[in-house]
């Protein structure tokens, strides 16, 4: 039952509580209409019997009726007029009497009262023609009058006590169709009570599943929404069932997954990220220490070219003053060769002589110390 409930859409789950509901309340009218046909029916043998009892109440009264005449006009028959009146009276009540046992022989009958009924008919008519016959004779010889009084009597007798038999069988149908119905109806009432019963309890029970299951599913979905907003992402609705909840809840849970594998392709991107901007700082301070050290190294040759530009300057001027030097030892050297063949007098100016050309050597050495200097540091 609950995974058949599960796999309906909210519409049909609104339709089977209609359509349990209508079926229930039809069943519930389906047993009130058979209820109520069976108690027409019952209720259509119950007038037939009371109409059976009725006629034959007529009928014993009537009897009754047109044997008190007949006395009568047995006891009048030496009185012409009283008797010409009782006899009116007497046709009267025996032409309603044929007329009520005519129609009491053609009502619906049981095989064994249909006998009954022509067995008493034919006793009352033998008593019928019988008291013509007794009256006749009696308005011949009043002094058979006596004997006369009871003709017909045993058959009118028979006959009524059968039409009272016959009433007191209608009278006990009718009392045992009255017990029947109201037992049947009483058990009736109660099949229909019980079944009313059992619709509200069913229509209850089904209604109170689906809303439980529908307001479980709201919730539930409600819980993972309000868990998004804080930013859990880890709360799916636990909703199972194929109505529109439940693909509201798998889109949700569907759509959470997919957040979460972007959140965690975010997070691995970022990482990434962080190690690259850490590398390109740990890059960025090594660059700007190169080229701090370049800048100082630039600064210094910058110096050092400086210091290059005065000692090229200085080796320049040495070079002038060794050229000059080297001039005046050229000079020098001339002035001595010719000097030499003046003599040995000329002996003390070429010491002189030596004298500055070892000066001039000893310039020339620092001048060259220069130069090899300014070559390493180039």
């Amino acid at each position: 039952m609950s995974t058949f409930l599960d796999g309906l859409r909210l519409r049909s789950k609104f339709i089977l509580i209609l359509a349990t509901q209508a079926v229930l309340l039809v069943s519930v009218a389906g047993l009130a209409w058979r209820s109520l046909a069976q108690l027409h029916g019952s209720q259509v043998v119950l007038s037939d019997s009371l109409e059976k009892a009725s006629r034959i109440t007529s009928a014993i009264g009537d009897a009754n009726r047109l044997r008190v005449l007949h006395v009568a006009m047995l006891g009048a028959a030496k009185f012409p007029e009283h008797t010409q009146k009782l006899a009116g009276m007497a046709e009267k009540v025996d032409a309603r009497f044929v007329k009520e046992l005519a129609e009491l022989q053609a009502q619906a009958w049981d095989p064994s009262d249909q006998t009954k009924v022509r067995g008493l008919v034919a006793l009352l008519g033998t008593y019928r023609s019988g008291f013509a016959g007794a009256f006749a004779e009696a308005r011949r010889d009043l002094s058979r009058l006596p004997a006369l009084m009871d003709i017909g009597s045993t058959e009118l007798a028979e006959a009524r006590s059968q039409l009272e038999a016959l009433q007191e069988d209608q009278r006990r149908k009718a009392q045992d169709i009255v017990a029947r119905d109201t037992a049947y109806a009483a058990t009736q009432k109660a099949i229909v009570a019980g079944a009313v019963v059992l619709a509200l309890a069913l229509g209850i029970l089904i209604t109170l599943t689906l809303s439980r299951r529908v307001e479980r599913a709201a919730r539930e979905i409600g819980d993972s929404m309000d868990a998004l907003r804080t930013g859990d992402l880890t709360r799916a609705p636990r909703v199972l069932g194929g109505d529109e909840l439940g693909f509201i809840a798998r889109s949700l849970g569907e759509a959470l997954q997919q957040l979460r594998e972007d959140l965690k392709a975010i997070a691995t991107i970022a990482e990434r990220s962080a190690s690259g901007a850490l590398e390109l700082s740990t890059t960025a301070t090594q660059l700007a220490s190169a080229t701090s050290e370049i800048s100082q190294g630039a600064e210094r040759q910058r110096e050092e070219v400086g210091q290059s530009t005065s000692n090229v300057r200085a080796l320049a001027a040495s070079l002038q003053e060794v050229q000059a030097v080297a001039l005046s030892a050229s000079t020098l050297a001339t002035s001595s060769l010719q000097a030499s063949a003046r003599g040995l007098g000329e002996v003390d100016a070429s010491v002189e002589a030596m004298k500055g050309i070892l000066d001039s050597s000893q310039k020339v050495g620092r001048i060259n110390g220069v130069i090899s200097d300014i070559a390493r540091q180039i």
